[in-house]
């Protein structure tokens, strides 16, 4: 939008040129109707152009300037381009355009048209220079906060096989303690409750019927108590989500 308004001033001040050195005549308006379609048309059409083609119509408009000088008035509206290369290599020809209008051009309007044009074509390097580093910086920008989303998911993922370690290993420290109570401590009341109901069986002395009877059913309590917590223990160790998710896992290569 800036370089249309920019653009619009500089034919403004090229069409006050044109009016005041050839007065407001047909040749006057063809120039300028002219000046309007080289000049405009080529906006609309450079992003599509390939640098070649861009370069071939400015050689083409800046020898249409030395074969018609009076267009020389409005040379600064070609000059936006030439700040990029290869166009660059066309000014030449816009400087021979300027040295064959000078046999029908006042040198001081002459004077303002070599200043226009260096004002446009420095814009136009300005311009180039901005764009570039505006798209850059979206990049940057871009890059930047994909970046950003990609760690906070490595993070998030990583927090999560954290967790889930943590949890694994709970549940693989459960298992081996309700294995080893099982092992261990559960064989151990299991002999002592045989030895009792042996002793029990052998007695011959009423006076230890009852203590016996007593030890008897305190081991029953203790073996049961034991036996539930290692059923509670062995159950809280499986991670009965995981387990079905992973046989799910499986028969989906099947399917």
């Amino acid at each position: 939008m800036k370089q249309i308004l920019t653009r619009l001033l500089i034919f403004a001040i090229c069409c006050i040129m044109c009016i005041h050195t050839f007065s407001i005549c047909t040749r006057s308006v063809i120039y300028i109707l002219l000046a309007i379609i080289l000049a405009f048309g080529t906006i609309l059409i450079a992003d599509r152009l390939s640098p070649a083609a861009l370069t071939l119509i400015h050689a083409g408009i800046f020898i249409l300037c030395c074969m018609i000088p009076e267009l020389v008035v409005f040379l600064p509206l070609f000059c936006f381009y030439l700040s990029k290369r290869p166009v660059c290599f066309t000014a030449p020809i816009g400087v021979l355009s300027i040295i064959l209008a000078s046999a029908k051009l006042p040198m001081d309007t002459l004077l303002l048209i070599g200043v226009l044009c260096l004002c446009s074509i420095l814009y136009g390097y300005l311009t180039t220079a901005l764009t570039t580093l505006h798209q850059q910086m979206k990049h940057l920008t871009d890059t930047s906060e994909t970046n950003e989303l990609l760690a906070k998911e490595r993070i998030r993922m990583i927090r999560k096989e954290q967790d889930n370690r943590i949890y694994t290993a709970t549940l693989k420290e459960r298992n081996r303690i309700a294995r080893e109570i099982h092992d261990n401590v559960g064989h151990m009341l299991t002999r002592s409750i045989l030895q009792v109901g042996a002793i029990q069986t052998i007695n011959k002395e009423p006076i230890l019927t009852n203590p016996l009877s007593d030890l008897r059913a305190t081991l029953d309590t203790a073996m049961n108590s034991i036996r539930s917590s290692v059923h509670d223990l062995h159950d809280e160790s499986i991670d009965t989500k995981a387990a079905i998710q992973d046989m799910l896992n499986d028969l989906s290569y099947f399917i």
